[in-house]
């Protein structure tokens, strides 16, 4: 009788575990699985107000903005990538590099560095109005690289190449760029309440545990305290909270002011730039709050297939790897007396929000805060099976290199180096149970 009670504990334990499994975002977390799964409103949000903000938010975020003076969404450029959020980040979803009809960019943007910053900025910005020249224009190429696994099955992974003309100004002198594809923004509200001293606690920079994992935090200059605090956002954890990410988004990305960043992505020697600009917030305070509260209440879709052998089979070979130590897979929100509905949330993202070392192959020569040039920020794993539907694709890693989840895997190298060698030489069926688990949350 003893041994029935205690495997019935066991089965109601286990049951409990696959339940909280399916719950990404804890009690925000939706079940869609839709084109718009990740463009809902947090599903425990019930405050009258915030349900209106969020819609008019999202509003915002689909709006067209312009320079035509006619458009109700006025401030584009002068020099921009696009004339919407949605533009690179589709219904919430993320970016690619490009279809390969398309000669432009829509959902990647170039960060740069010259040695002269004053001709072209920190981004390169290939799109303006009509009387200012864009910077330049971009364009790519795939080499291909096959390899094979150990038990035969072969691949193929493509290494992008990049290249640049038509400056508006003489070629700049001693260029760094960085490739970065718009990621998606759901979840950021939840990621913006895990506690700073949990993640200085996780960071381990001198890998003093001897795990060869030595992810360590960055920190960047916030704008509003003019201090430095910890960056937790964007592909190298470069900016510090999501006020700041919408301001400089809006700011580089399409050209438009705000209270946190009130003048122009002009630099000192763009003439054409600066006799265009205006001056003063293009984008209203309450507008630019109605897109903090849309990017902070977007919902977390729920993992999927938690029920099933595959799901867990894949999880335990993703913590076999080693995976889960940089995707971490669990944590508790703080509390914010302005979101409650987001504070004390258990939530799985697979993420530490740390920088790690991946390698020569990932680098891009481009230095971040105090994130290195082949430091990486982990990309949390929530949602990563939703893709195809959303964003019609499956481009991983930040510039889209990777077609689907395995080339991503391949191209991890550094701190990851041990784990994807591991991956390489697990049989077949074991490999696709650990895609089939990543695919599922």
């Amino acid at each position: 009788m003893r041994y029935l009670l205690l495997l019935l504990i066991v089965f109601i334990v286990s049951c409990t575990e696959n339940l909280h499994e399916a719950y990404s975002g804890g009690e925000t977390t939706v079940f869609d699985r839709s084109l718009n799964a990740f463009n809902k409103i947090a599903s425990n949000i019930k405050e009258q107000e915030k349900v209106l903000s969020f819609n008019r938010g999202n509003q915002i975020f689909k709006a067209l903005w312009s320079n035509d003076g006619i458009s109700p969404f006025q401030g584009l450029g002068p020099l921009h990538n696009s004339n919407s959020c949605n533009g690179c980040h589709f219904l919430g979803g993320r970016g690619r590099n490009r279809y390969e009809s398309e000669t432009i960019f829509h959902s990647l943007i170039f960060k740069i560095k010259t040695k002269d910053n004053s001709l072209y900025g920190l981004q390169l910005q290939d799109k303006s109005i009509p009387e200012v020249s864009p910077e330049a224009v971009a364009d790519l190429r795939f080499e291909e690289i096959k390899g094979s696994f150990p038990d035969g099955e072969t691949f193929s992974l493509r290494k992008p190449i990049y290249s640049f003309l038509r400056w508006a100004h003489k070629p700049p002198v001693d260029l760094d760029f960085s490739p970065r594809v718009a990621p998606v923004i759901y979840g950021m509200g939840l990621l913006s309440l895990i506690s700073e001293a949990e993640l200085q606690t996780i960071a381990d920079p001198e890998d003093k545990n001897k795990d060869g994992i030595s992810g360590r935090l960055n920190r960047v200059f916030h704008l509003k305290t003019k201090q430095v605090k910890i960056g937790r956002f964007g592909w190298k954890a470069n900016q510090p909270d999501i006020e700041q990410l919408i301001a400089l988004a809006l700011h580089e990305d399409m050209g438009i002011t705000s209270r946190l960043i009130p003048y122009q992505n002009c630099t000192e020697k763009q003439r054409d730039c600066k006799k265009a600009q205006s001056f003063g917030p293009e984008i209203d305070p309450n507008m630019f709050k109605d897109l903090l509260y849309y990017t902070m209440l977007v919902a977390v879709p729920a993992a999927r297939n938690v029920e099933r052998e595959e799901f867990k089979e894949g999880k335990h070979i993703f913590k076999q790897l080693s995976c889960d130590s940089c995707h971490k897979p669990k944590f508790t929100t703080i509390e914010d007396k302005d979101f409650p509905e987001l504070s004390k949330q258990k939530i799985r993202p697979y993420t530490d929000l740390l920088l790690h070392e991946m390698g020569d192959d990932l680098a891009d020569g481009y230095e971040d805060g105090e994130a290195k040039a082949k430091e990486w920020r982990t990309s949390p794993l929530w949602g990563i099976g939703l893709y195809l539907e959303v964003s019609q694709h499956s481009e991983l890693l930040h510039d889209g290199r990777a077609r689907g989840i395995q080339e991503a895997i391949l191209w991890h190298g550094g701190e990851a180096q041990k784990s994807k060698e591991t991956f390489m030489n697990l049989p077949k069926t074991e490999r696709e149970k650990l895609l089939y688990f990543l695919q599922s949350l």
